[in-house]
């Protein structure tokens, strides 16, 4: 069975965009994966988190968007037997990211969500839209208590954002040091997701060619 890696790019339009290619391919199923802040303090960066509800930023209280319950239940007996940390609960999606500590815990206590994106509720909605099964998967690159560095509208995707954001960061060591936090944290989620998806991707094909 194929898989296919699409990117789909930094917030919920780009998210809603790539969401809307890929049904048109006639996929058996989505999975959103990427990068996500924690809300609960209970939650550490590299860790995984497997949510059972996706909230949208025009509904934050809810009610959500909920991914396919057997592909949930597949991913979470896949990972289960691992020793990668895996949390499930409410995932928030935000139109811009959450940078201060005290921002994080008030989202988490109006919202009930343990960990915050910007992309799985676009496309858990096109998928349901479109009668696509899918699931969401997440590493946490950023703690509850963990400042996000500010660099206003640079583009982290570019080099001229890269070249600015470095240039800033280095003119500030509070943002040094947040910038360094958050780049430790990014590495363990992403060796976190290579675990998970080595481990997801089988139990997965297997659910699907069974009929699912």
């Amino acid at each position: 069975m194929a898989t296919w890696i699409v990117q789909t790019g930094v917030g919920p339009t780009p998210a809603c965009k790539a969401a809307e290619r890929i049904v048109k391919c006639g996929p058996r199923a989505i999975i959103a994966t990427g990068l996500a802040g924690a809300l609960s303090s209970a939650i550490r960066p590299g860790s995984l988190i497997l949510p059972h509800e996706v909230r949208s930023p025009e509904q934050p209280a809810g009610p959500g968007l909920h991914p396919a319950p057997t592909l949930l239940a597949t991913a979470r007996a896949a990972v289960g037997g691992s020793r990668i940390s895996t949390s499930t609960g409410i995932l928030l999606t935000v139109d811009q990211p959450i940078h201060r500590p005290r921002d994080k815990s008030s989202l988490a206590k109006t919202t009930g969500a343990i960990a915050v994106d910007m992309e799985s509720a676009e496309i858990l909605r096109v998928a349901a839209a479109n009668q696509v099964p899918a699931l969401v998967l997440r590493g946490i690159s950023d703690g509850a208590r963990d400042s996000l560095p500010d660099f206003g509208n640079r583009d982290p995707a570019s080099l001229r954002g890269q070249l600015g954001i470095a240039a800033e960061a280095l003119g500030s060591p509070r943002k040094l040091r947040n910038l360094l936090s958050i780049a430790r944290g990014t590495r363990r989620a992403f060796k976190t997701m290579g675990f998970a998806h080595a481990a997801l991707i089988p139990a997965l094909a297997r659910t699907l060619r069974e009929g699912y």
